[in-house]
């Protein structure tokens, strides 16, 4: 069949429809073959050109069966499968494992091929080279061993520590590290966003201590992995840990910013703060990392945040992490300190309309300062 013998046109619209876009991810035969036998045997029955579209299918069923069927085609679910990847293993059963979740819409995470306990091969630098000073077992699973038991502060819950660690998997690869970075994570035990591992694994560790964590997949990412990461390991960390902050108190009221100001002043740019208690211990500067618990309102005395029912926020000043009136005003507060600051519009979200902070807004906020970490002069 020439595909002349019909207008392009009508060959070009034959094309767009549904039915024939299907054939082109399953024929076993150039699709617009089909096409142009399917619209001659309609024209013939029809005596009618162009073709209707009901008789177009019959036809084009025909001539499917007449040339070689070429099967029903895959469901959408199963030509989304990824291939198999050459470092898996390519076992027929779990193929096809996999291909039932997929048609069922549940999805089976590659099993790392890693063994569950780390592999006496790896070399660890010292002192977890050598043999701990004692292990236990946490609740969820964790294995800790300890290789030197700190003498500084305890690590508490819902208090801050700093950790320097570097994490393997079972096979002794390395997945991350804080070292050469030469920072430590920073996060609140039992509350912070680490693994539930970490939790359950630095609980009960002191300033200076240096432990090792043996996570199962359960305590770390699961079935779901991350980055370098498989699906299902078993995680390996050796942990120092640099310092450690007990919890926090509890917010002073929005009373305690009631009555008169100790001090008032305007910074440049027009940040109007008022000092109702002065605090103790080193002022902050720009640089250091702040905990503050704070309420912010509209000039009409509308609250449109508040960290009280919530975690405490932290923040480095002077990186713009914050509005630049949090920036500038915050700097010089000690810890206990309590201050309101008054912020115009182009220190604050200016233009832009941000929640229910119209554009434009003069913003008032009630801040205490709850902690201070001094910056540390790079290494």
């Amino acid at each position: 069949m020439r595909r002349d013998a019909f207008p392009s046109s009508c060959v070009a619209r034959w094309r767009t429809h549904s039915l024939a876009r299907k054939i082109e991810g399953w024929a076993p035969f150039p699709a617009e073959s089909v096409y142009i036998c399917a619209l001659a045997m309609n024209a013939y029955a029809a005596r009618s050109y162009p073709p209707k579209l009901p008789l177009v299918r019959v036809c084009l069923v025909l001539v499917c069966a007449c040339m070689g069927s070429p099967g029903e085609p895959q469901p959408a679910s199963q030509q989304s499968l990824p291939k198999v990847s050459d470092s898996l293993s390519t076992d027929s059963t779990k193929v096809e494992d996999e291909k039932a979740d997929a048609t069922t819409g549940t999805t089976n995470s590659p099993t790392t091929s890693l063994p569950s306990e780390p592999s006496p091969e790896i070399k660890f630098d010292a002192p977890f080279d050598g043999a701990a000073i004692a292990t236990h077992v946490t609740a969820g699973g964790v294995r800790v061993e300890d290789f030197v038991i700190g003498t500084g502060p305890l690590g508490q819950p819902n208090g801050e520590v700093e950790v320097h660690y570097t994490g393997r998997l079972t096979d002794g690869t390395v997945f991350d590290s804080s070292i050469p970075r030469k920072k430590p994570i920073v996060f609140r035990l039992a509350t912070g966003r680490v693994i539930k591992g970490w939790h359950e694994g630095v609980e009960g560790m002191r300033v200076g201590g240096k432990r090792k964590l043996v996570i199962p997949p359960s305590m770390g990412y699961g079935e779901r992995g991350k980055g370098k990461i498989p699906a299902n390991a078993t995680l390996v960390f050796t942990l120092e840990l640099v310092s450690a902050r007990p919890p926090l108190p509890p917010p002073k009221p929005a009373e305690a910013f009631s009555g008169t100001s100790k001090r008032k002043k305007t910074l440049a740019g027009g940040i109007l703060l008022e000092d109702f208690a002065a605090g103790k211990g080193d002022a902050a500067e720009t640089g250091d990392t702040v905990t503050v618990h704070y309420i912010g309102t509209l000039s009409d005395g509308t609250q449109f945040d508040s960290s009280h029912k919530r975690d405490a926020m932290s923040f480095t000043l002077g990186q713009g992490r914050v509005i630049k009136g949090w920036d500038q005003g915050i700097v010089g507060m000690k810890v206990g300190g309590l201050r309101k600051l008054v912020i115009p519009p182009e220190l604050a979200y200016g233009q832009r309309s941000m929640g229910k902070i119209p554009a434009n807004a003069t913003l008032a906020f009630t801040v205490e300062l709850m902690d201070v970490r001094k910056a540390t002069a790079p290494q």
